[in-house]
């Protein structure tokens, strides 16, 4: 083999060796920039959910005030009714007319009187209070599936920004290598010069 035949293997396995380094590290900066802009933007959406789901804890907190407004407004008209079935109005036997009996007894048992509207009320504030449990139900857990957004949403985050870090280190090592190898080439070409003249 003579001597310009090995310069041309030598440099032909140069500029194959530095046009895939090259390569290489280009392709690795290019994935390392498209995984930073994924990283990013997952982080954005992590932090929609979690000012998503923030508004549905604050939504959650008014509903259950009014649910705890409810419940009051159903255990005062259970009190009013206990309290108007503990007093019965029965039709008592005047004093002077022997009929029954012993005076002053009551000719049939008393019955307490209760007014249907109290029980409407009741059933009507006991409608609010569940029509507010269905609604608290759904908030929170339209409020978790937000959180399981936004854990999912930062875990792909950290994985993109993982894998752009070890793009990017890869395509530092490219670099390096690119740079080797210009400088074997440059050493090559000066040693072959100063050979020549």
């Amino acid at each position: 083999m003579n001597y310009r035949a090995a310069l041309a293997i030598a440099v032909a396995v140069l500029a194959l060796s530095y046009g895939g380094v090259w390569a290489w590290n280009r392709h690795k900066q290019a994935q390392a920039s498209q995984l930073s802009t994924e990283s990013t933007q997952s982080h954005g959406e992590a932090i929609a959910h979690v000012d998503q789901a923030h508004a549905l804890e604050s939504q959650e907190k008014q509903q259950a005030q009014a649910l705890r407004d409810a419940e009051s407004k159903v255990a005062d008209l259970k009190a009013k009714l206990a309290r108007a079935l503990q007093q019965p109005k029965g039709s008592m036997q005047p004093p002077g007319d022997p009929v029954g009996g012993d005076h002053g007894v009551p000719a049939s048992p008393p019955q307490p009187v209760v007014d249907d509207g109290l029980k409407d009320q009741i059933i009507a504030a006991q409608d609010v209070q569940i029509q507010g449990l269905k609604a608290q139900v759904v908030t929170i857990s339209a409020s978790r599936d937000q959180w399981k957004g936004a854990y999912e949403a930062s875990e792909r985050s950290r994985i993109a920004e993982g894998m752009a870090k070890d793009a990017a280190l890869a395509a530092v090592k490219a670099s390096r290598w690119q740079g080797r190898i210009e400088g074997f080439a440059v050493g090559v070409a000066a040693g072959l010069a100063g050979g020549k003249l």
